[in-house]
């Protein structure tokens, strides 16, 4: 029995050294280098670490270029499985005291951006593609680019990260929030929008241009702010949110209010109304049919 138990111990005890020995506690230092590593065809770039990506669109072969102090660039993983590049740190590597960890990925076809960390994901100079683009946040690293060029494009929210995009020009605008993070989109030019808040962040478009129905849906406590103009704007607000739409003119407006937030809207030829909760609607403009059904519902 004893002969057992000191075998027991000696496992457990060979087990922990096991597990110290992978783990690696690094001060950066002050040594920065330059390493640059070949990538195959990459479509999707996701951040599973602290480490910032910057994506390049650029033509030719795909490269990263990793900018780490010298005893840190040998814990920098960069992991391609079925078109996606992955980067992190190697397993049970702790770093401590100033990181500046940077990966620069070159390549000329990623339509993909995902943050499951929190390093940031930024793309400088842009996006251009015919085909579709999608920006995505599960954990706190945020998403920034200038402009986007594509088919369809779609952001979601799936953590506290933030996606901020200056200009989008697309056929298909769909943005989604399912958490603390926010979506702000400065000016966005397409012949379809589709937004939703599911949670409590906000959602906002200061310049849409679109050309034919704006959907916009908000289901938790996360504000909407939408101005510009649109053909028809479809508007249902079922929780707490605010929808502020009174900026964006559209001709047709169909606006419903199911919960306690408040709804402002603007058209020209016709408006249908309806409150089911204590909510309210208040519109803009001239239209020359409206129908309204509920209460809280005021023209000003």
């Amino acid at each position: 029995m004893k002969t057992r138990m000191n075998i027991l111990t000696l496992a457990c005890a060979l087990t922990c050294f096991s597990c110290i020995g992978t783990a690696h506690t690094i001060q950066p230092s002050k040594n920065y280098q330059t390493e640059k590593r070949s990538l195959g065809d990459i479509r999707e770039v996701s951040t599973l670490s602290s480490i910032d990506v910057v994506y390049h669109q650029t033509s030719g072969s795909p490269y990263a270029e990793i900018y780490a102090s010298d005893n840190v660039m040998p814990y920098v993983v960069l992991k391609e499985s079925k078109g996606e590049l992955r980067v992190y740190y190697q397993d049970g590597t702790s770093i401590q005291g100033e990181n500046r960890c940077r990966v620069d990925v070159y390549a000329p076809s990623v339509s993909r951006f995902t943050t499951m960390a929190s390093g940031d994901i930024s793309i400088p100079k842009g996006l251009k593609t015919q085909g579709d683009i999608r920006f995505q946040t599960n954990a706190s690293g945020d998403i920034e680019c200038p402009t986007v060029q594509c088919s369809s494009f779609q952001s979601e929210i799936n953590a506290s990260g933030d996606i901020d995009v200056q200009q989008v020009n697309c056929q298909k605008l769909q943005a989604s929030i399912n958490a603390s993070g926010d979506i702000t989109v400065h000016k966005a030019v397409c012949q379809h929008a589709s937004l939703t808040i599911n949670a409590s962040g906000d959602l906002v478009v200061p310049n849409l241009q679109c050309q034919d129905i704006v959907k916009v849906t908000v289901n938790a406590s996360g504000d909407m702010v939408i101005k510009g103009s649109c053909q028809e704007a479809v508007l249902r607000d079922n929780a707490s949110g605010d929808l502020s739409a009174d900026d964006l003119k559209a001709v047709k407006v169909d606006a419903a209010v199911y919960g306690s937030g408040d709804l402002s809207c603007r058209a020209s030829r016709s408006i249908t109304a309806k409150t089911y909760g204590s909510g309210s609607i208040s519109y803009t403009g001239n239209p020359s049919q409206v129908v309204t059904e509920g209460k809280h519902i005021y023209k000003k």
